[in-house]
């Protein structure tokens, strides 16, 4: 009898585990749908940007999926300009990068503007407060704004790092709070062993490449942005996301270069103290993105197979969660979910996954 007790509490348990749930897929014949990035201002109101390429023609249009509905219903509006990246700081105002510019909405998507953008090439803008925001990008660009991006002005500091700038990006912004924040960058010159062509394509050259480190360039500010602090560091791997939490500590995602031992690694940050230390790294696991909720924390990525770190095919997707960065728990994640690369966004409480293959997944409890 007791048997049969435990049996039907685990039952029930994993009856309601929380799970991802695909809400939208782009299956239509002759079309594919590459998809950039996403943001959500709200539970009910998000974004998700990218491009409809058809796989016949040499054809390709920006596109968005709106939904207002926390996901259930999507709705496919075009864009103007192809997107790199989009930010929403609530349920109705947002901004959009694209290769040719900056874009704000005030209706959640479904209507932008042009504004004039501080520089080329940029990567991500960030805005705490509907006036004060940051962009960064490629050539060591980090700009500040207080009038919601109408004008801009350099963000000097950014400019330190003994790097050329043509082989430097800042592509990542986060804040704990209203004062502190982080903005992560890179730096590495060209391999001169570096084939024309895809790894994926040219195994045997890749395969003899030995590792080199990335300069890692850090901004930081502890008073809202009025003034920032550099620093830099040697790296294997490259920084691609760090988030950090109100309570004291973040996450730091390296992804690093083909035959590494990892493909990735999630560093735990205690932003209080400066101290780091790895929470999460796994063989047969690539992981993209990083989400920090709280104290809730989420990793997303993919199955990894073989020695190309970024393959062509699209693995089966995979989602860790933590309380506080660790340990770290397997997510049940819908079966049909493939990727090559996945990112995480939520609000209000909700949590996103979508791919750049055209999936959406909602995290259903």
């Amino acid at each position: 009898m007791l048997r049969l007790l435990v049996l039907a509490l685990v039952m029930q348990a994993a009856a309601q585990a929380a799970s991802w749930k695909m809400v939208f897929f782009h299956d239509e014949d002759e079309t594919e749908l590459k998809v950039a990035d996403a943001a959500f201002g709200s539970a009910a109101r998000g974004i998700v940007v990218g491009t409809l390429d058809w796989t016949k023609r040499e054809r390709s249009r920006p596109v968005a999926l709106l939904t207002s509905d926390g996901g259930t219903t999507w709705e496919q509006t075009p864009l103007r300009e192809r997107p790199v990246s989009v930010f929403l700081l609530n349920d109705s105002l947002g901004w959009l990068v694209t290769d040719k510019g900056l874009w704000q909405t005030e209706e959640s998507g479904r209507s932008w503007r042009k504004l004039k953008a501080p520089g080329k090439d940029l990567l991500r803008v960030h805005f705490l407060t509907p006036e004060r925001g940051w962009a960064v990008g490629a050539r060591k660009q980090v700009y500040a704004t207080d009038d919601g991006g109408e004008n801009w002005t350099e963000v000097v500091e950014a400019k330190k790092p003994d790097a050329k700038d043509e082989h430097s990006w800042y592509g990542g912004i986060t804040f704990a709070n209203d004062r502190t924040g982080l903005i992560s960058g890179w730096s590495r010159p060209p391999r001169r062993d570096e084939g024309r062509l895809p790894d994926w394509v040219e195994p045997e050259r890749n395969r003899r490449r030995r590792q080199w480190p990335t300069m890692t360039m850090l901004l930081e500010t502890r008073d809202g942005g009025q003034t920032w602090s550099s620093s830099v560091s040697s790296l294997f791997g490259r920084v691609s996301r760090i988030t950090l939490s109100p309570q004291g500590w973040g996450l730091s995602l390296l992804l690093f270069e083909d035959q590494f031992q990892y493909p990735s690694e999630v560093v735990r940050l205690d932003w209080t103290t400066g101290k780091s230390a790895s929470t999460f790294r796994e063989k047969d696991r690539r992981i993209t993105d990083v989400w920090i909720d709280g104290g809730r924390a989420f990793l997303g990525g993919t199955e990894h197979v073989g020695p190309l770190a970024r393959s062509p095919i699209p693995r089966k997707v995979s989602v860790y969660e933590s309380e506080n960065g660790s340990p770290w728990r397997a997510m049940d994640v819908d079966y049909r979910a493939v990727a090559r690369a996945v990112r995480l966004a939520g609000s209000g409480g909700r949590y996103w996954l979508v791919t750049d293959t055209g999936m959406i997944l909602r995290l259903e409890p």
